[in-house]
């Protein structure tokens, strides 16, 4: 009896001491499944957003997408059916003209920037994106005045005739009229782009030496019509020029200014008369009907 009592005390001590140490396993493998669970996790999709709470306004109607328009024209991006590109050269040519209308009219030193920009429908920030000055802005319009000008006195002297004393009537038919036809593109010219600056005079003379080697050109080839002695007319061409600027300048400033078939007259009158003479000029011009 007390043997079996020992036993079953024994059996009990020994279920009871082994009890603990299953209980501590078993907890043990639950701490480290806890452990473990975030790296079985699954990743998250990024396939699918959250959905956005609306604003509490929203039921008021749909907002008016507010456009950053330097951002958008950083970044190239056509707006109003223009590219930035596009929208910046449109803006720099309103200003172009803007610039031939203000200083050809109301003249330079009476046209501010801001005037400029009023009258293109730009920012002064437009402004300085396509010209860095007011005075870059004269040199623009007076490199566009004179390129189209000297365009069409050439396109004038290539023109095909059976008579080759017309040449010359052709090309100072289109220089006149280029100037004098419209008399912004003259004074801007020969008046307002006077006295601005050593870098306006400058790029003011370069253009009065393009047209006077196109003098010199022609009276080259009037030379030859005429048979007349060949020499060197660059001289004769930089004098032929400054004669024709100050006929312009006078023209501007009369109050009751030649015509424009009289001064053409007149200036082949001298062209012609220093190459073959005055006389064959006065009867060259006679039987031409001018």
């Amino acid at each position: 009896m007390t043997s079996k009592v020992t036993a079953e005390r024994r059996t009990k001590r020994g279920v009871s001491s082994r009890s603990p140490a299953r209980g501590a396993k078993q907890s043990t493998g639950k701490k480290v499944a806890a452990r473990k669970a975030p790296a079985r996790k699954a990743p998250q999709s990024h396939s699918r957003k959250a959905p956005v709470t609306p604003p509490a306004d929203a039921a008021k109607g749909p907002r008016r997408r507010v456009v950053n328009t330097q951002l958008d024209e950083k970044a190239g991006r056509a707006y109003g059916g223009l590219t930035a590109a596009e929208r910046q050269r449109e803006r720099a040519q309103r200003l172009l003209d803007s610039g031939f209308e203000l200083f050809g009219t109301e003249g330079y030193a009476n046209v501010s920037i801001e005037r400029v920009c009023s009258h293109a429908g730009v920012t002064a920030r437009h402004f300085y994106e396509a010209y860095p000055t007011r005075e870059d802005l004269l040199l623009a319009v007076l490199d566009h005045v004179t390129t189209q000008v000297r365009g069409r006195v050439l396109d004038a002297l290539a023109i095909e005739v059976d008579d080759a004393r017309l040449r010359p009537v052709n090309g100072l038919s289109a220089f006149l009229e280029g100037y004098l036809g419209d008399p912004r593109a003259a004074r801007i010219v020969c008046m307002e782009t006077v006295g601005v600056s050593e870098r306006v005079e400058r790029r003011r003379r370069a253009r009065i030496d393009e047209f006077a080697r196109v003098i010199e050109m022609e009276a080259q080839n009037q030379a030859r019509i005429y048979h007349a002695a060949q020499r060197d007319f660059s001289l004769t061409g930089v004098a032929l020029a400054g004669a024709t600027n100050e006929l312009i300048v006078h023209c501007l400033l009369s109050p009751t200014p030649p015509s424009l078939p009289r001064i053409r007259r007149e200036l082949l009158l001298l062209y012609l008369g220093l190459i073959a003479g005055d006389e064959i000029a006065r009867r060259d011009i006679a039987q031409l009907g001018l």
